[in-house]
């Protein structure tokens, strides 16, 4: 039998398809037949140019699927997802709990397709997952395109979350409401922190309501009245950057407390320097940290969590249409025009 995977090549060229034989596995392999890939934010920035990937490469790392066959312990039919990079546990960051930044990282839907790595990335029937990664059962009581959130929106909203400390009681201001932003909001809802959202899109804050945010604003007078009205002036616990906007880290930096967090995660391309005064960072006792990608313990949380609350916030109403493995370039399109939406496709059905 053989798998089926589509070809990103550069921006601006349609997928080209590749019939490959599927593999023999090596100890600690698993081989997974995809059920649903989503296309994340960074799918859709590799696909327009705005970052550049070692091609060809097969795209896509939110996947749900099931597993065909194993040399690491899973059964015939599990249904699983897994973190966005292998890693191999023995390294310098390894060692020092930043798995996610491991030495010899093999990232999913990020690396080059080789005649030893065919298969890489979701945009495919089947994907083999090295030795190294950290699978996930998931819950049953998650569907497919739900459970596609887990990884890696909701994992990466919850690793956020963890950096910035925040807890029950804490006021905490998100800068953008996308799919992120949102999603970051449900999970503070859901621990008694009271949520401040900016964002530039009125209909972006109103989605946001839904997830817990207590209010928002749209522009800079509203988000600093917004502010001093929560904190009777003092500024926020923490403010998460989930935007990539420049001046979303210079409102960030402003708006924090006296030992408050400034946890920095949308800005995960160049958008130029941020003038700080260092002064101001030890007077207030600031804390600035920043974010890239998850570590498996969040994946794990993020099941859990939407798991239990996917009924709670309107989950749902972030899927958007599905596309055939055939259709991935329609697929892609229509990503570009479903901002807050997340298209799946689904290579075997």
């Amino acid at each position: 039998m053989n798998a089926s995977a589509a070809l990103f090549q550069q921006s601006g060229s349609p997928h080209s398809f590749q019939s490959v034989e599927l593999p023999t596995l090596d100890d600690g392999e698993t081989l997974v037949e995809i059920s649903v890939c989503s296309l994340c934010r960074s799918d859709l920035h590799t696909h327009q140019g705005l970052r550049i990937e070692p091609t060809p490469t097969i795209l896509g790392h939110e996947i749900i699927g099931r597993v065909s066959e194993s040399r690491a312990g899973w059964g015939v039919g599990a249904r699983v997802t897994w973190g966005i990079a292998a890693f191999c546990g023995t390294c310098y960051f390894c060692q020092h709990g930043i798995p996610q930044k491991c030495q010899h990282l093999f990232k999913y839907g990020h690396m080059q397709v080789s005649p030893a790595e065919p298969l890489s990335g979701g945009l495919a029937t089947h994907i083999l997952l090295r030795k190294g990664t950290a699978i996930y059962e998931v819950p049953a009581a998650l569907g497919d395109e739900i459970g596609a959130l887990a990884n890696c929106s909701t994992a990466t909203a919850l690793a956020v979350i963890r950096a910035s400390g925040a807890g029950a009681g804490d006021v905490v201001v998100i800068f953008g409401a996308g799919i992120l932003g949102v999603t970051a909001a449900a999970i503070l809802h859901s621990r008694g922190c009271r949520v401040l959202v900016f964002d530039h899109v009125p209909a972006a804050i109103e989605r946001a309501l839904a997830f817990g945010a207590e209010v928002g604003a749209t522009t800079d007078e509203d988000l600093r009245s917004m502010v001093e009205n929560a904190t009777d002036g003092r500024g926020v616990d923490a403010c998460l950057e989930l935007s990539g906007q420049i001046d979303a880290v210079e409102k960030s930096i402003k708006l924090a407390r006296i030992g408050g967090r400034v946890v920095l995660a949308g800005t995960t391309t160049p958008v130029g320097d941020v003038p700080i005064a260092p002064e101001q960072v030890v007077r207030r006792l600031l804390t600035i940290t920043g974010v890239h990608n998850y570590a498996p313990s969040d994946l794990e949380t993020a099941l859990e969590f939407l798991s239990q609350y996917h009924d709670r916030y309107p989950f749902a109403d972030l899927i958007g249409d599905s596309y055939s493995l055939a259709d991935v370039d329609l697929a892609f399109t229509a990503a570009q025009r479903s901002a807050g939406k997340r298209i799946m496709v689904r290579p075997n059905g």
